[in-house]
């Protein structure tokens, strides 16, 4: 089961700084949660969405998160320095207290958690996301300290800074808030183990918490090999290498089973070794002391050996009294065995341990006594009489160990060398079917392949021996001077390589067809030439919205795309591509040279209930709401202008990237119903703006109203022009209605009402019953009297109207 650590605290407390690092030291999967809360707030602030309205995040299904050490990228991009912002740090919590944005994380962050040992920081870890964690966290600060904190996280970021006052008030908003949202809200797990931060040292902190790893059961000893193995074996095959190679060393090699045997001896045998001054496989130089020859059996002929340490020899070479002439003196020997401070010690050196020696050769053919030679401990054997040598020497194996470190450099140098090796044994000893390991020779090194570094079954590895087979080292092993060889790797490096270079001809900025090769609903995965494939975002398909790419695009069809750029991330390749790009971005060109203010001059393209459409260029159009035409409430739009007409406008909404753009017209100049103050039968100068059914639409200082014809008597209707300034007399000024009426001529006063007539008693009432009614003069009632009549007694009708509705 993988081990979980949850740290929970609030903002500035040091969870982030505290997780990161101890994931480190643990060798554990750091998961910054806050991080991917971040991602979103800044996601949804690009987007220009209500923050406040939970149904505007639908993007959450197309939308993709991912961690590589310390960068998170969203949707391809790398944004770990923009989520840090201020902006988005007064707004994550606003985003993370929805219900569909926390589910969808958790969600993911649960799916992370199950794949390798983490640890995770946040609000909610403890108490929502991993509620069985093994080890729960809460760390926590003095509200000052964590203030401090913060700001000086900001500035050491170059970030916009606020003052230590203002950033406690911003801890202190953002804690009620994290505190009092009604989905996982920020608190301590009842399991939890509470840290104050406050006057403690990082170290210190993650020391503490260490200690409580530790006491929860985490075997630490082999969390330490797996790291020590991760730095001479390449990532992913390290564990798998180690596990094979303990398992068949013994099979594998005779020689070192028989060797580990011979050295686990019983405690008589151990009493009758002598503690040798040298290690095996350590370099020293020997000086020969005698020769044994044998020409009838040559494997038995050896040299007597005097080992000296090499700092020693040093020494020994600048002493002018053991060596004349670059060469030892004959008794050198003598003196060097009778100094106190040398370490020496003799031993054997075998003909058949001599390197380069040919067959009908023997050792006096190539040595004499007094020779120097470079040799290397081979063997410290068991001494069968006392004071008999225990040494044995090799030159053979100095050159072996010499070639193995010169490998071990050029490995360090070039990890991606991949060369062939000859295949020598077949292991399947005491294995499991289909765990046969291979024994290799490469320039006389032994090679060791595991089983689980080469995709072959036993039939097929039993084929191999005899034949060169392409591997890679993955690990040095000195102690048993041979190589740790993967065909996988090699075959990886190959692929790699083969990769870099098809990517090295991709062009950024060229334009290529592609295969779609899988559709998902955040984007489609297309093949830019023969193995190399590119995820394209839903977002760069097309300058439209799309929330589902599966519902556009079909596997199998081709695309042509544009590539953006390409960037290489240890093994990985990220090549961004746009269909997008290619696409006539009508709105982008005209937003390039336009900003929020700007005042245009458009052709009206469409006139409908809801506004005006505006012609921005050959493909594009603008919006202009009716509610921004006019300061007036009921405007009738036809009134002003008409489709082919050009609109005097000014840009109040500009989202080329939601092809919205949205004007207002009324804007253009001030509020007439606030600004204007109007008496009634005040007299005033008006234009005519255009000839009505009733009567004539006028304006005042940018005040529309309305003129009735049967106001007009002094002068004919049709003398009436469109253009024409009269002067008027105010009829009605209501700026909360925004209704403005004004009279052509001189309203008349009212007429005198008529008395009633006297009503004889008893006079009969009902249906047939006659009425009297007054009669005026109908010359006393001039047309404009008339019209203010009606014109009142249409107001009485409205206010009871509005008084019922009330």
């Amino acid at each position: 089961m993988n081990w979980q650590i949850a740290i929970d605290g609030p903002s500035g407390a040091g969870k982030s700084t505290i997780a990161k690092l101890l994931a480190k030291k643990l060798g554990f999967v750091y998961v910054d949660t806050g991080a991917m809360y971040r991602a979103i707030t800044l996601k949804a602030l690009n987007l220009k969405i209500d923050l406040e309205d939970e149904s505007k995040y639908d993007f959450l299904e197309e939308t993709v998160i991912k961690f590589d050490g310390d960068q998170i990228y969203l949707d391809g991009k790398d944004v770990t320095e923009e989520i840090r912002s201020l902006e988005v740090t007064n707004n994550v919590s606003l985003v993370s207290k929805y219900k569909s944005v926390r589910e969808h994380l958790v969600s993911m962050q649960r799916k992370i958690a199950l794949d390798s040992n983490i640890v995770m920081d946040g609000r909610d870890i403890g108490t929502v996301v991993l509620k069985d964690a093994n080890l729960k966290i809460y760390l926590d600060a003095t509200l000052e300290e964590r203030a401090k904190r913060r700001r000086d996280e900001r500035i050491a970021k170059g970030q916009e800074v606020s003052s230590i006052e203002e950033t406690i008030e911003e801890l202190k908003i953002r804690d009620h808030k994290d505190s009092t949202r009604e989905i996982s809200p920020l608190k301590k797990a009842d399991d939890a183990i509470l840290i104050d931060t406050t006057n403690l040292s990082i170290d210190k902190v993650i020391s503490e918490i260490t200690k409580l790893v530790l006491e929860r059961g985490l075997k630490m000893e082999k969390k330490a090999e797996t790291k020590a193995l991760a730095e001479d074996v390449k990532a992913n095959d390290a564990s798998e290498v180690e596990l094979e190679e303990e398992k068949s060393t013994k099979e594998v090699v005779k020689e070192e089973a028989e060797e580990e045997k011979e050295e686990a001896t019983s405690s008589d045998q151990k009493n009758n070794l002598r503690v040798s001054k040298f290690k095996k496989l350590e370099h020293l130089y020997g000086l020969v002391l005698s020769i044994e020859s044998n020409p009838t059996n040559r494997k038995r002929e050896r040299a007597l050996i005097l080992g000296v340490g090499d700092d020693d020899m040093l020494k020994i070479k600048k002493d002018g009294k053991l060596v004349k002439d670059g060469k030892l003196v004959l008794d050198a020997a003598d003196k060097i065995m009778n100094m106190e401070d040398v370490k020496v010690e003799k031993g054997y050196l075998y003909r058949h341990d001599f390197d380069q020696i040919k067959e009908d050769e023997g050792l006096l053919d190539l040595l004499v006594v007094g020779d120097l030679l470079e040799l290397i401990v081979k063997k410290i054997e068991k001494a069968k009489e006392s004071g008999e040598p225990n040494l044995l020497f090799s030159t053979k194996l100095l050159k072996l160990y010499k070639d193995i470190e010169e490998i071990e450099k050029e490995h360090e140098a070039n990890k991606d060398k991949v060369f062939e090796a000859q295949v020598v044994r077949y292991s399947s000893k005491g294995k499991e079917e289909g765990k046969a390991d291979l024994l290799l020779k490469y320039n006389g090194i032994n090679c060791f392949l595991p089983s689980l570094q080469i995709n072959a079954t036993d039939e097929e590895k039993q084929e191999l021996v005899g034949k060169t087979l392409e591997v890679a080292v993955i690990r040095v092993d000195k102690p048993r001077l041979r190589l740790i060889v993967s065909n996988k790797a090699a075959q990886a490096i190959k692929y790699r390589k083969e990769l870099e270079e098809k990517v090295a001809k991709i062009e950024v900025g060229a334009t290529y067809k592609g295969l779609i090769k899988n559709v998902e609903t955040y984007g489609a995965f297309v093949e830019i030439v023969e193995g190399v494939d590119a995820l394209l975002h839903v977002s760069e398909w097309s300058h439209d919205r799309i929330r589902n790419l599966k519902n556009t695009v079909k596997v199998g069809t081709k695309v042509e795309f544009k590539v953006l750029g390409k960037e290489q991330k240890g093994n990985e390749f990220h090549i961004s591509i746009s269909r997008k790009a290619l696409l006539p971005d009508y709105y982008g060109d005209y937003a390039k040279s336009k900003k929020l203010g700007d005042v245009e001059e458009l052709e009206v393209v469409e006139i409908n209930n809801s506004g005006v459409v505006l012609k921005l260029n050959e493909g594009s159009t603008g919006f202009l709401p009716k509610s921004e035409f006019a300061w007036e409430k009921n405007v009738f739009i036809k009134d002003y202008t008409d489709l082919g007409e050009k609109l005097k406008v000014k840009i109040i909404e500009l989202e080329p990237q939601r092809k919205r753009v949205i004007f207002s017209r009324k804007q253009l100049f001030e509020n007439p119903w606030e600004t204007l103050k109007l008496e009634e039968n005040q007299t005033i100068t008006v234009n005519v703006i255009a000839k009505l059914k009733d009567g004539f639409k006028v304006e005042y200082q940018n005040l529309i109203g309305y003129m009735p014809s049967n106001s007009v008597h002094s002068m004919k209707l049709e003398d009436i022009k469109e253009g024409m300034d009269l002067e008027v007399v105010v009829g009605r000024f209501d700026p909360e209605e925004t209704r403005f009426v004004v009279y052509k001529d001189q309203r008349a006063p009212r007429a005198p009402k008529a008395p009633k007539a006297d009503k004889p008693k008893g006079a009969p009432r009902g249906k047939g019953a006659k009425q009297e009614q007054v009669q005026l003069p109908q010359e006393s009632i001039s047309s404009n009297l008339k019209d203010l009549i009606k014109d009142q007694l249409d107001q009485d009708e409205l206010k009871k109207l509005k008084d019922s509705k009330k």
